[in-house]
């Protein structure tokens, strides 16, 4: 790097810092402080933080092997879960909201009761707080590394990685998640700025001549196949996204994210109120799958013209460390073979000049440290909630159970950090995932909308879930195949346990039917409680239609503008889509708590 762009990096990594130092006195007075920021976040403040923190530095490498593999069309394997976040903003996020929880695991002692209900909490607490979370940061820890690989080939890209994660887990410890939200909306700010920069500079590079010149490139580039790589719907030339595979991921691959879960809820239950709460999610839901990802695409496409499928050798034979490879190359099979996720990092060094590299160089440093500074403070928040307050200490001071989370905060980060050394792909841990979570969606969903589930049933889900997964990936069975077989393997096994089990104790329902006010198959319980209105909010079924308007109108609109201008049905789409956002935002401010 230049000197000015070493200026620029230095001068976000102390900004980052400072913001950390500023509000650690405020963050130091309570759990829910430093937890949930005082539940005093404005809407827009915990939406974009949820998209900050969804957008990593692995983020734009992963998009670039997905269109490799897939086209545009690859992108489903993560689009899908646009339904599951329109799901969430619409009809789960106030429930959350008036729950008042810190974790999700909170939920199973509100929801459940009994050792039962114990037991599923604590095991909840571990799959989040350590398998998933740490396997999360993982694969974030693994892209950065990818990145310094080639900003940096002469050092050793493990101490630049853990030393950006230092940095992060530093003012996260101090400031707690008022500085994380604060920094995550500098660092959302800084990341878009970033990926616009590098799509200019790479669309005027002589190779490749702007838009129009990237549609022709790519058209003489794969005569064949161009249209398949520009298509927004899976057309079945491309290995990675055949159809059937597009159909499972929109039927069943979205279930897990459709009530809220991890760092998401976190944030809801930081908004001042149930309305904050809905406006949050759907801020979040048309930020996060319509307008972030284009950037990454195009530079994606921009991508595949410079380096053509196929074209770049192998560079030897390697070990299982990425370090032992050259820039550009990952280790498969003890080959150093050309990466395709790491084309995205080769950019920045090839087509950007001095002072602007440092600008996009900081998006991603940003990007990376938004990612971890959640995943640090949302993992501890388990560890003093549902472990120290539940079981240890439940009379700890309000002082010393921010210290315990400071400490938990430190362990989640090396936890991260040594499981990010066994990693080689971003993609195949997305997809395995997606897979996993394929199980626990459709009890999760019916967790809130059937009175009979019992904590017997997503103990069993949960396990079945696990273990079919794993199944799924030693058996080098099919993307589509597996999420099948995980989704109706755990429905198979925990709905005979809801129908024919133990249900869970009438009082323990009441308490929980009256904090959340849920909609669905709640008769007892609402028979119990006249006086509570349950009812599904008004519209919801025209509110679940506009938010999907929202996010794949938008989506599709805006992409549709940039590749085929002129084509009418793209601006109508953009229009429409931007219409039922708006709409929506209106509605949630006005209607009722």
């Amino acid at each position: 790097m230049a000197l000015i762009d070493q200026i620029i990096v230095f001068g976000y990594l102390l900004g980052a810092l400072a913001v950390g130092l500023a509000v650690t006195r405020k963050a130091s007075s309570s759990s829910e402080e430093y937890f949930l920021a005082g539940r005093s976040l404005p809407w827009w403040l915990a939406g974009t933080s949820i998209v900050a923190t969804t957008f990593a530095a692995d983020t734009p490498l992963a998009v670039t092997g997905l269109v490799a593999s897939g086209g545009i069309a690859g992108n489903w394997i993560w689009w899908c879960w646009g339904i599951a976040h329109v799901v969430a903003a619409v009809v789960f996020a106030r429930y959350w909201r008036r729950l008042r929880v810190v974790t999700d695991a909170e939920i199973m002692e509100l929801r459940y009761a009994g050792p039962a209900a114990v037991a599923l909490r604590v095991t909840k607490t571990a799959y989040q707080a350590i398998f998933l979370n740490c396997l999360t940061m993982g694969w974030v820890i693994l892209a950065m590394r990818k990145v310094t690989l080639n900003l940096f080939p002469d050092q050793n890209p493990i101490h630049i990685t853990f030393g950006l994660m230092a940095l992060a887990v530093t003012y996260s410890v101090l400031g707690g998640m008022r500085s994380v939200v604060l920094t995550d909306l500098a660092q959302f700010i800084l990341a878009m700025i970033g990926a616009a920069l590098l799509l200019i500079y790479v669309l005027q590079a002589p190779e490749i001549g702007g838009i129009s010149g990237l549609l022709t490139q790519l058209e003489q580039t794969y005569p064949e196949n161009s249209e398949s790589f520009l298509s927004f719907f899976p057309t079945g030339d491309l290995p990675d996204m055949p159809i059937f595979l597009f159909a499972v991921l929109m039927t069943v691959g979205w279930w897990r994210q459709a009530e809220g879960m991890g760092y998401i809820v976190q944030r809801i239950g930081a908004t001042k109120s149930p309305r904050d709460a809905e406006q949050a999610s759907i801020w979040f839901a048309v930020l996060h799958n319509a307008i972030r990802p284009w950037p990454w695409i195009l530079v994606a496409l921009a991508a595949l013209v410079i380096w053509p499928l196929g074209s770049v050798p192998d560079a030897g034979p390697c070990t299982s460390a990425l370090i032992s490879c050259p820039a550009g190359f990952s280790c498969s099979d003890a080959i150093c073979v050309f990466d395709r996720e790491a084309t995205y990092a080769t950019l920045l060094v090839e087509k950007l000049p001095p002072g602007a590299l440092g600008i996009v160089l900081i998006s991603l440093l940003a990007a990376f440290m938004s990612t971890i500074d959640t995943h640090v403070n949302w993992g501890a928040s388990y560890l003093v909630r549902d472990i120290w307050q539940r079981f240890v200490s439940p009379d700890t001071p309000p002082r010393q159970e921010v210290l315990v989370g400071r400490i938990g905060v430190v362990i989640m980060a090396l936890l991260a950090a040594g499981l990010s050394l066994k990693m080689n792909s971003i993609v195949s841990v997305w997809v395995f995932l997606l897979t996993l979570g394929s199980g626990l969606g459709s009890v999760a969903i019916a967790r809130w909308l059937w009175w009979r589930v019992n904590a017997v049933a997503e103990l069993a889900a949960l396990i079945t879930s696990t273990a079919l997964a794993i199944w799924v990936v030693y058996a080098d069975i099919g993307r589509a195949e597996g999420i099948l077989w995980v989704a109706f393997g755990s429905l198979a096994i925990w709905l005979p346990l809801a129908i024919f089990g133990r249900p869970t104790p009438m009082e323990r329902l009441d308490t929980f039917y009256q904090k959340a006010r849920p909609a669905g198959a709640w008769g007892p319980i609402a028979a119990r409680n006249p006086h509570i209105n349950s009812a599904l909010e008004k519209g919801v079924g025209l509110r679940l239609l506009a938010g999907l308007c929202a996010v794949y109108g938008t989506l599709m609109g805006l992409g549709g503008l940039i590749l085929r201008p002129q084509t009418w049905i793209w601006a109508s789409l953009l229009v429409g889509g931007i219409s039922a956002f708006t709409w929506l935002l209106i509605r949630a401010k006005t209607d009722p708590e």
